[in-house]
């Protein structure tokens, strides 16, 4: 693909195809990743007023209904694929087929090519004509020129036909054609303007106009181009690879964010060895409207539903007593006194709005996850002779909120019809509110920290 990048000198370079070691068997022989694309830069020094021209043409492509279009495309001998945006991919309707391509561009960007198109391309100047395969891309590269000349005075032949005909005006490029026929449509003649001016090229699309050009100030982008591709079972051994010889690092670093430092400035363990937690608020909760009327509203749904399916109210009720059983939760008294900035909450949708249109997620941190991967996980179970599993029951509901925060975990229950809505607090970390599992995982690690010197656990 082609990338940007700012600069203010054009310097030199090479880029050479990125290719990795393959992981294979004692019988096999290895293969040489597939290059689809690989630019390289003459060795030179460019001036700071000095750009570099790329060969581009307009062309005819025809769409599924056989009408023309008017595209224009650039042209690269280095890509060994050819490539469509995805906006003139959707004007042309052609029938994509899936695809999976990996492409590593430029310092080791990678992307991953999920379509492609087969797609007829005439000249507008010849009778050329010719059918290739093209990848879908968002974009193909950024407008070229980088920014548009005067060729007004350029020696230009008159007799000659010019693929692009504005060559020199800042526009958008939709398509790139490659190596795959990118010599089949060179021609012979050649013309050189000047010392200063691009060289013309004669092909079946037009005369096409490239090189380097004196422009009137510095450039500001330079576009290069380099993408390769590899059979994606190869790409996933490797990183498999990789990932086994990392997993010996056992250390973990650090979570280095606000919500990290947000638990241990505020992390509590008590008496009885359990730990009590705040909700690591982005902003100020006061800022919450009212939702006690929603959450009534969306109780009364539920009930209704729940009046017509016995078996499911049953399992609702003995959850909710659980809670209660277990001093997981409490009942409110209808005249308990709360702070003016109390709201109500329902928790198990902590992203339902307020009547000011923010919901309880919208003003917590984004927690990180704190475990590693499960692949990695089962990894190192290799490391040790003996390994273990246990489940950890009520993960989330070992852990205490602070009471302070607790008033913004509140939900609705009544059994019957006949008695009147309880608001109900819950006391423990609570699924559904976004920061739930960084705060119960948290826990668990900071458990082991805590016990790390001791052989046996309160």
């Amino acid at each position: 693909m082609h990338f940007e990048e700012k600069c203010e000198i054009t310097e030199t370079a090479t880029s050479n195809a990125e290719t990795r070691p393959i992981a294979r068997s004692s019988t096999t022989t290895q293969e040489t990743p597939k290059i689809v694309a690989k630019c390289e830069v003459p060795v030179l020094t460019v001036s700071a007023h000095t750009q570099v021209m790329l060969a581009t043409a307009v062309i005819d492509v025809i769409d599924r209904s056989g009408v023309a279009h008017r595209c224009r495309a650039l042209l690269d001998s280095g890509a060994m694929a050819n490539f469509i945006s995805q906006r003139i991919s959707d004007v042309l309707r052609l029938h994509e087929k899936c695809v999976n391509v990996p492409v590593i561009g430029v310092n080791g960007t990678r992307t991953t090519v999920k379509f492609k198109v087969n797609a007829t391309v005439k000249s507008r100047r010849t009778n050329c004509d010719f059918s290739v395969d093209f990848l879908i891309v968002p974009r193909i590269t950024g407008a070229l020129p980088p920014m548009e000349l005067d060729a007004s005075k350029w020696p230009i032949p008159k007799q000659i036909l010019l693929a692009d005909p504005r060559f020199f005006c800042y526009s958008r490029v939709d398509m790139l054609i490659g190596a795959e026929v990118f010599y089949d449509l060179m021609g012979s003649g050649k013309i050189r303007m000047s010392n200063d001016l691009p060289l013309l090229q004669e092909s079946l699309l037009g005369w096409l106009d490239a090189g380097t050009v004196s422009a009137d100030r510095n450039v500001g982008s330079v576009k290069v181009l380099q993408a390769t591709t590899s059979d994606p079972r190869d790409e996933q051994l490797n990183t498999l690879l990789e990932r086994f010889w990392m997993i010996d690092e056992q250390t973990a670093e650090p979570l280095n964010n606000d919500c990290e430092r947000h638990f241990l400035e505020t992390y509590s363990r008590g008496e009885d060895g359990r730990y009590t937690v705040q909700q690591p608020f982005r902003d100020d909760p006061g800022q919450l409207g009212d939702s006690r009327n929603q959450a009534e509203k969306m109780f009364k749904a539920l009930e209704n539903r729940l009046e017509r399916r016995p078996e499911m109210k049953k399992l609702y009720s003995d959850f909710i007593h659980e809670y209660l059983e277990l001093d997981h939760a409490r009942i409110l008294e209808p005249k308990e006194p709360e702070s003016s900035t109390t709201r109500f909450r329902v928790v198990f949708n902590a992203s339902a709005k307020t009547t000011n249109g923010a919901s309880l997620n919208d003003i917590l941190m984004d927690a990180p996850t704190v475990q590693k991967p499960l692949f990695d996980i089962m990894l190192q179970w290799r490391l040790l002779k003996y390994a273990f599993t246990a489940d950890a029951q009520r993960t989330y509901r070992q852990v205490k909120i602070d009471g302070a925060h607790t008033k913004y975990q509140r939900c609705l229950w009544r059994d019957d019809r006949t008695q009147p809505i309880q608001d109900i607090e819950l006391l423990r970390v609570t699924y559904g509110i976004g920061p739930a599992g960084f705060l119960a995982t948290r826990c668990l690690n900071q458990l082991a920290q805590d016990e790390r010197n001791l052989k046996q656990a309160p």
